[in-house]
């Protein structure tokens, strides 16, 4: 019975939370107005203006020849007309209002011509004069393949992994000059070209280590350029390593060989090129090669001890140096 006595009012509750919901969406600004129906509009329709005249004739290439399935298009007031010539060169256009106009050819290998006609008119003699100028073609590029082989600059020596890079004399600004070229030294000292450009190249000969660089370059001064010919692809090219080698056996004040000291090597004057650094080895041996003539700063480093040299390379040649000892534990 207490349940049944909770029904009305709750009913009470429900009714007077609607009455004041409708009340409060019945204020100005709560209920929205209904949407009006959409004005009628009546767009009149459009007739472009129909001509009475025709304008037809023949179109010509410049020798004299029908130009078939050329495209014939006119327009005389706000209303393009076009058509394509039949297979005697012949066209036809109507409802064409009178008067002047201005009638636009287009056809396969002629440039667009436009004429100025005054309609009717119906034995156009349409003559294209100007003809699309030809495609221009490419010469074709001289190629040879170029071989040959690399000299090492000390007997014995072996260049496997040396690498033959070919620099255009001038720079390939003009279609058909030479471009950089690269190729590896096999173990038979031999390397290729293939389809090489023909044109003048600098040569450089690069160590295995400066592979894909441009420095050091090991050629000999007399080969260090090559002009590229068909008369020359048949005769291998050989190139003449030029450098030299570097050997020092580092020791420390009890004579005995100081393993893993550090060589460092650049050209005098230009730290910014310096060579892969080189340890010593158990018996302090080091030995730095490929190492191009002239002048070059050594350095030497043994734990707290650096040794500086400016040393001077001869082109196949072994510069051996005996440097002053190096302590190579801590001072007290």
């Amino acid at each position: 019975m207490k349940r049944f006595g909770l029904i009305p009012p709750l009913l009470g509750l429900v009714a007077l939370v609607a009455m004041v919901a409708w009340r409060v969406l019945d204020e100005p600004g709560f209920s929205l107005p209904p949407f009006p129906d959409p004005p009628e509009v009546t767009i009149p329709q459009f007739e472009l203006p129909r001509g009475s005249a025709r304008v037809a004739g023949r179109v010509r290439g410049g020798d004299g020849h029908v130009l078939v399935d050329a495209l014939v298009s006119l327009r005389a007031g706000a209303e393009p007309l076009w058509t394509y010539t039949d297979s005697e060169g012949r066209f036809e256009l109507t409802d064409v209002p009178p008067g002047p106009a201005r009638v636009t050819v287009l056809a396969r290998r002629f440039l667009t011509h436009e004429f100025d006609v005054v309609a009717p008119n119906e034995d156009l003699a349409l003559d294209l004069t100007e003809a699309v100028a030809p495609t221009p073609v490419l010469p074709p590029l001289v190629r040879a393949s170029l071989e040959g082989a690399v000299v090492p600059a000390l007997p014995g020596r072996a260049v496997a992994g040396y690498e033959v890079l070919l620099t255009p004399a001038e720079p390939p600004e003009r279609f058909g000059a030479p471009v950089e070229r690269r190729a590896a030294v096999g173990a038979d000292r031999s390397f290729r070209f293939d389809e090489l450009i023909v044109g003048e190249y600098r040569v450089t000969v690069l160590p295995p280590w400066a592979a894909g660089g441009s420095w050091p370059n090991l050629t000999a001064t007399a080969a260090r350029t090559h002009l590229h010919s068909l008369g020359s692809a048949g005769r291998p090219l050989e190139l003449e390593a030029s450098a030299g080698e570097i050997e020092a056996r580092l020791v420390d004040p009890s004579g005995a060989g100081v393993f893993g000291a550090l060589a460092l090597l650049h050209p005098a004057g230009r730290p910014d090129r310096p060579w892969p650094p080189v340890t010593s080895a158990e018996d302090g041996t080091v030995v730095l090669t490929d190492v191009p003539p002239g002048a070059h700063r050594l350095v030497l480093v043994a734990g707290e001890e650096r040794r500086e040299l400016l040393v001077q390379v001869s082109a196949g040649a072994t510069l051996e140096l005996e440097p002053e000892p190096l302590r190579t534990r801590a001072r007290r």
